[in-house]
């Protein structure tokens, strides 16, 4: 399913900071997939970097959004998760996808994603659309997928709005 094509108006297209590199995910499979599909929309523009190290005040200014896909590991120092708290904190966006149980040992990080990777197991399941009205689900009814079902621990603050399950 194609996503729909933004205006042709002049307009500032989205910059999104997508960090991977760390595991045994294939992130630059998931860069070479999701890369066309968000750039053909003409509203997103992605940088690949396998460096966490990345996570530097001066670094995360020029991005809109950080997307994390399978980094695992831990925050370097205490001014990586800083800077990327500071980040969110004045407006940035923070995207998790799939393996988004970086930085364990960090209750910062834990409370931004308002989860943490607790176990998964792989397999056929149902995705129940719980949300009908929202602009993600709308589209879709429930469906059957074969894949990881995620567990996860909810910071004890986090407000779950789930849009499925």
């Amino acid at each position: 399913r194609k996503l729909p094509k933004g205006s042709d108006e002049d307009r500032e297209r989205i910059s999104v900071l997508l960090i991977g590199g760390r595991g045994s995910h294939d992130w630059h499979g998931f860069h070479d997939t999701i890369a066309p599909v968000l750039e053909e929309t003409g509203d997103f523009h992605l940088k690949l970097t396998p460096n966490v190290d990345d996570l530097e005040a001066a670094t995360l200014a020029r991005y809109q959004v950080v997307l994390f896909y399978g980094p695992g590991g831990d925050f370097a120092n205490k001014a990586e998760e800083d800077a990327l708290h500071n980040y969110v904190k004045e407006g940035g966006g923070l995207v998790g996808v799939h393996a988004t149980d970086a930085f364990k040992k960090s209750d910062v990080y834990w409370r931004l994603l308002g989860g943490r990777f607790v176990t998964h197991r792989g397999g056929e399941f149902w995705i129940r659309i719980m949300d009908e009205e929202h602009p993600v689900t709308a589209p879709f009814g429930d469906f059957k997928i074969h894949d990881e079902t995620y567990q996860t621990e909810y910071h004890p603050q986090f407000k779950l709005h789930s849009l499925f399950r």
